[in-house]
């Protein structure tokens, strides 16, 4: 049975989970499991089908959508389909990208009192559409050669990877925003720096090589 356990309940709960297999399986007990195993396998099937579905609807109907936000990075055909899903085709509502910001609950809290932050935590909003963005963007930070990836190591140094993530999350809409608005497909930004700006990367980066060879 363990080995049906995801791997991070295991580490934190071990002495619990131990102590549940050495106890005794009743009868009723029995009947409760097969009666939610059977609830597991009717909503993984209906998960499937709806899957199913929504490929089939976007394929014919969002193709073209469909392709624009594949060509960001991090975004995959079952990503897409939650995201147009989510948000439509349609983003006139929205007049700008920071208007969807705020509507998906990715803006951080303006919550000040005597020029005093109390927090910044952020809005409410889309929660599913934030999940999924959330995890788009964490798949963004893994990917070599986007400028977003370095981004977010360069915000998680100064902030905690949370917080970094969020923000790359916020970018990632507003990279949706300006896609399904003009219809053009994702371009990688690159920066263009002064010939001070290479002198200071090319320093700290010798830097960090000096402190590893240390």
């Amino acid at each position: 049975m363990i080995k049906h356990i995801h791997g991070r309940i295991t580490n934190k709960h071990k002495e619990k989970i131990a102590a549940s297999l050495k106890g005794v399986v009743s009868g009723s007990d029995r009947f409760v499991f097969r009666q939610n195993y059977e609830k597991l396998e009717l909503l993984t099937r209906q998960q499937q089908e709806c899957i199913v579905e929504m490929e089939q609807i976007c394929d014919t109907l969002y193709e073209e959508e469909m392709k624009l936000l594949c060509s960001v990075p991090g975004i995959q055909k079952l990503s897409a389909m939650t995201i147009i899903a989510e948000l439509g085709i349609d983003l006139k509502t929205f007049i700008t990208a920071s208007s969807l910001v705020g509507w998906a609950g990715l803006r951080p809290r303006n919550d000040e009192s005597a020029k005093k932050i109390k927090s910044r935590k952020i809005t409410n909003g889309n929660k599913y559409l934030r999940r999924i963005l959330v995890q788009c963007a964490w798949a963004m930070t893994r990917t070599k050669g986007c400028w977003l990836s370095g981004k977010f190591t360069e915000l998680a140094k100064r902030r905690s990877q949370k917080k970094a993530l969020i923000a790359i999350a916020r970018k990632l809409l507003v990279i949706i925003w300006h896609i399904l608005s003009k219809h053009e497909e994702y371009k990688e930004y690159k920066p263009k720096l002064s010939p001070e700006q290479k002198q200071k990367r090319i320093a700290r980066l010798e830097k960090q090589i000096l402190e590893l060879q240390a």
